[in-house]
């Protein structure tokens, strides 16, 4: 087993210090997620029965509209780099906003998803919606390395549809391997 050092807390010292996605990682990170299954639609049966985070607007508006619970809800108010009407979250979900530019992974919103994937998946304090300004592609593969096994990642893909990833050790392993591809950068 690899050992990797992508513990926001750890890995990034400083709240001016952010991932940068390299060019030459881009066209693999256009594919589904290894593991992953695609779905025409969203499979309600599916996500009834087991915890889920949905990313993107498009599915987690959808998933709602459903009625169903993801536990995490990550949209920018974007599709396909258009403007969208934000989703609505049901009453009880709590929402939570982070900048996070385009091919990047920001310290802010890197902590926060620790301590919402604590918080609402451990010890099942809430719901959140996190709405970020900028884009929330990449916290996909952020929250893959670090959600619990048996969690559900859905996301759409364009072209394709739904993708579903049930998150396991490998799942993360695979995920922190290619987040320690990315570039660190600070501010001083």
């Amino acid at each position: 087993m690899v050992l990797h050092n992508l513990d926001a807390m750890r890995c990034v010292f400083a709240e001016n210090c952010t991932l940068i996605l390299p060019s030459w990682l881009r066209r693999r990170l256009r594919e589904p997620f290894l593991g992953s299954t695609v779905y025409p639609d969203l499979p309600y049966q599916l996500l009834a029965l087991q915890d889920h985070v949905t990313v993107g607007d498009i599915v987690t508006n959808v998933a709602w509209r459903m009625g169903l619970r993801p536990r995490i809800a990550v949209y920018d108010c974007r599709s396909a780099r258009r403007e969208v009407a934000c989703p609505k979250p049901p009453e009880d979900y709590r929402v939570y906003r982070v900048a996070n530019p385009a091919s990047t992974l920001t310290y802010r919103a890197m902590k926060l998803i620790d301590e919402l994937v604590s918080r609402v998946l451990v010890f099942r304090d809430e719901f959140a919606a996190v709405v970020v300004d900028g884009e929330e592609d990449l916290i996909a593969l952020y929250l893959a390395a670090k959600l619990p096994s048996h969690t559900l990642l859905v996301y759409g893909q364009p072209m394709l549809g739904v993708v579903v990833v049930d998150v396991d050790e490998s799942v993360r392993e695979a995920a922190l391997t290619l987040l320690s591809c990315f570039e660190l950068y600070c501010e001083c």
